[in-house]
């Protein structure tokens, strides 16, 4: 990808508001590189797609995924109320992700909002390989964000067995009303449903 394509695409991130930004790289065989993301890089404006690859609403996520401090409140999947020195996690199942095309792209959509102290009481998402176990960090966010839909780039796994790892802690100074989910998907636009592994870097 060029230079030029980049520098718009970071100023229309950082135009609509996201909390971090996307490195400058270059698609390999097709595929952003793995971990070239810092803190977070998330899209803000409304992604295109046409198929649903997964789909929970906050009662899905509290019956079906394995949850440490996730709870269902007020029709959210939810941190609720923290204290000082907290730690939440909640696991989705296992899915595998099909290989895209070329000029297409998977997507984790998160309907969601946060209120933590900035900088030290932070949510995150990351991505766990179920192969290899290896586990990399695709999202953080904290401080006060209203509610809003958010979109990670899910580009690097497709063709691969994953769950999400969804984790808040806190540190010893703050109390808040924590993270509340309304709605995770992964969505993605004219992919190609193949169950082989394409090349990865």
């Amino acid at each position: 990808m060029s230079n030029g394509k980049w520098a718009i695409l970071t100023a229309l991130i950082l135009l609509n508001g996201a909390s971090g930004y996307c490195q400058q790289t270059d698609e390999i065989d097709g595929y952003l590189p793995k971990g070239e993301y810092n803190q977070t890089s998330t899209i803000t404006t409304q992604v295109t797609y046409s198929e649903v690859l997964y789909e929970a609403n906050a009662e899905v996520m509290s019956d079906t995924w394995q949850t440490e401090g996730f709870q269902l409140i007020n029709g959210t999947f939810s941190t609720g109320i923290y204290d000082a020195n907290q730690s939440f996690h909640a696991f989705s199942p296992s899915f595998s992700l099909p290989i895209r095309r070329t000029g297409t792209h998977i997507y984790l959509r998160i309907d969601s909002k946060v209120h933590s102290e900035s900088w030290h009481d932070v949510a995150r998402i990351r991505v766990i390989d179920v192969l290899t176990g290896e586990s990399t960090d695709v999202y953080s966010n904290y401080g006060t964000k209203e509610r809003s839909v958010e979109y990670i780039q899910l580009d690097y796994y497709a063709g691969t067995n994953i769950r999400f790892e969804f984790s808040f802690s806190s540190d010893s100074t703050y109390h808040g009303d924590g993270w509340s989910l309304y709605e995770v998907s992964v969505v993605g636009d004219n992919l190609q449903q193949t169950n082989v592994t394409p090349l990865r870097r």
